[in-house]
């Protein structure tokens, strides 16, 4: 879930048994909490999606740029005009990380964003990349790395796109009045995968979506109602999965 912050708050599990409150037959854990804001590195103060990546580092998206923590220290990466390889302007809505051990970023106004490790730089995914690379929307709101590796992004009256991390090319998926089949809403506002490599997709004006990547079609599943209701109260904002399979 992405929730606005006002400071940041790291959760560092310690247990240490001098510290220990004593209870009449049990002991209680406790807690300890270390706040990270502006002034000790960060970004920005408001914190929209927390990742740790393979190698452990911890990355913060914000409404200004991205943060990587160490455990020590920030590295931040934010917008700059004169370098046309940092990220893109926005706010920082998802990351995930890709086999090759890139970070995929999304960024509300900032299309798709890639950054390579090595070189510290980034390449974009844009409305106007060219033909097979092309996002559909500028803003993109949602991501998600797949378990066969493809990364999915929802966007905000673009539908959602399927980036291929192997050809490095991206297929879009929108609204098709002609076409049961298509996806109900251009609004994707959450992005799940179940046990069995199905999407599912949380939706403005659509409801829940199921998408299938090996047939390529969409089912939608509206949200019951005791009264009779409109297409604009299909919202869902956001989707977990249970362990017994359950959404």
């Amino acid at each position: 879930m992405k929730f606005a912050l006002s400071v940041l708050a790291i959760v560092l599990f310690c247990y240490s048994s001098n510290n220990a409150i004593a209870q009449p037959k049990a002991e209680q854990t406790v807690f300890r909490f270390k706040n990270y804001s502006l002034a000790d590195g960060l970004c920005e103060n408001n914190t929209y999606w927390i990742f740790q990546d393979s190698k452990g580092f911890m990355w913060f998206c914000t409404q200004t740029g991205l943060s990587r923590f160490d455990g020590l220290h920030f590295r931040n990466y934010v917008y700059d005009p004169d370098d046309s390889m940092s990220i893109r302007p926005g706010l920082v809505s998802g990351i995930c990380e890709d086999e090759q051990h890139r970070m995929l970023v999304t960024v509300q106004g900032g299309g798709f964003n890639i950054l390579d490790p090595v070189s510290g730089k980034f390449s974009y995914y844009l409305p106007n990349s060219g033909p097979g690379k092309a996002l559909s929307q500028l803003t993109a709101v949602s991501l998600l790395r797949a378990s066969d590796g493809m990364v999915y992004i929802g966007t905000y009256r673009g539908g959602l796109n399927q980036y291929n991390p192997h050809t490095n090319t991206i297929q879009v998926f929108k609204k098709d009045p002609n076409d049961k089949n298509s996806i109900a809403s251009n609004y994707i506002e959450a992005i799940s995968e179940d046990s069995n490599g199905i999407l599912w997709l949380g939706s403005y004006y659509g409801g829940l979506l199921r998408f299938d990547p090996k047939t390529k079609l969409f089912e939608q599943y509206l949200i019951p109602f005791e009264k009779e209701n409109s297409d604009r109260d299909q919202i869902v904002l956001c989707l977990v999965n249970e362990d017994d399979n359950h959404l």
